[in-house]
């Protein structure tokens, strides 16, 4: 089975690092993915990837942590304390559900 995550890079960035560019119009934060270097990099703002999460991210809690890692940026660690899990619980958790979301993207 091929790793959908390899060579995926996600690059955060603020939307005003683009200035002008109509996808960073709200100055939302930014998500660049790109499959492997060379390629086309396409971005998404918070909302975008909040938005991509609820529609293929189907289990509640696979959906909450994932936000709670990719848009609020909170390490394993006290997102396996919040949601009384443990760390690698939260990691494979967070893996899988990128691993799906990918997928669409």
């Amino acid at each position: 089975m091929r790793d959908e995550l390899a060579g995926i890079r996600w690059i955060r960035g603020k939307g005003n690092d683009a200035p002008g560019h109509p996808l960073l119009a709200d100055n939302d934060a930014a998500w660049r993915l790109q499959r492997n270097r060379g390629d086309d990099v396409k971005e998404y703002t918070n909302s975008q990837m909040s938005a991509l999460i609820d529609e293929h991210i189907h289990n509640e809690l696979d959906r909450r942590i994932l936000k709670r890692r990719l848009l609020d940026g909170i390490c394993y660690e006290p997102i396996a304390e919040e949601f009384d899990l443990s760390t690698q619980r939260v990691k494979a958790i967070i893996y899988k559900a990128q691993q799906k979301l990918i997928r669409y993207l």
